[in-house]
């Protein structure tokens, strides 16, 4: 069974929203992010979208998938994606008839938009990262780096790049700790320090012989 944790956008509580994606993250298995309607109390299926942005900042932080709802419908959810970049996407009141009832026509426009969307996304060239012992994630996201991490230390030991440097910035520490929990847990590794200052973690690797 896998177990989906609803985040609710409010406008007021962009604090706790981070602090259950923190806490929660380890235990669940992926995010939804919805609206909160203050008219009505109502924290889902309220038709009504929230600050995307705020979904973008969830999603980018977030090691678990993210799949937006709230609002979305066939004319908006092409331009959701490409804003937030979520993990997958979830209409209900947006796809319904005016008797309440799930219209196929407008079941069909999302899917194809939404597909659109997607396609859209994984259109951008791949980027190309030199293997030279020095791992700059400034242009990565959390979710990002948590496969990215362990591919280059693999690449560099193969290549018989032993001592590599990670930059991951002081900021919030929060990439920090995810690079930390990485090498903690990874075969490679032989020994980790901090590099001068927390914005980089020295790495020495284990001899692949």
């Amino acid at each position: 069974m896998n177990v989906i944790k609803s985040l609710v956008v409010r406008g007021d509580n962009r604090d706790q929203l981070f602090r259950d994606l923190e806490e929660l993250g380890p235990i669940v298995d992926a995010f939804i992010t919805d609206t909160y309607d203050p008219a009505s109390g109502a924290t889902g299926a309220t038709g009504k979208t929230h600050d995307w942005s705020i979904s973008r900042e969830l999603t980018e932080q977030s090691l678990k998938p993210v799949i937006l709802a709230g609002g979305l419908m066939p004319e908006n959810v092409y331009e959701a994606i490409l804003k937030v970049q979520p993990d997958g996407v979830d209409a209900h009141t947006g796809v319904e008839s005016a008797g309440g009832r799930k219209d196929p026509e407008k079941v069909r426009r999302f899917i194809a938009e939404a597909r659109r969307g997607f396609a859209a996304l994984h259109q951008v060239a791949p980027l190309e990262i030199p293997i030279n012992g020095v791992l700059d994630l400034h242009t990565f996201s959390p979710r990002e780096v948590k496969n990215l991490v362990p591919e280059y230390l693999r690449v560099c030991r193969d290549k018989g790049i032993y001592s590599v440097r990670i930059i991951h910035g002081k900021g919030t520490g929060t990439l920090r700790k995810i690079v930390r929990s990485i090498l903690e847990k990874s075969p490679l590794v032989e020994t980790f320090e901090t590099a001068g200052n927390w914005g980089a973690t020295s790495v020495i690797l284990r001899s692949g012989n």
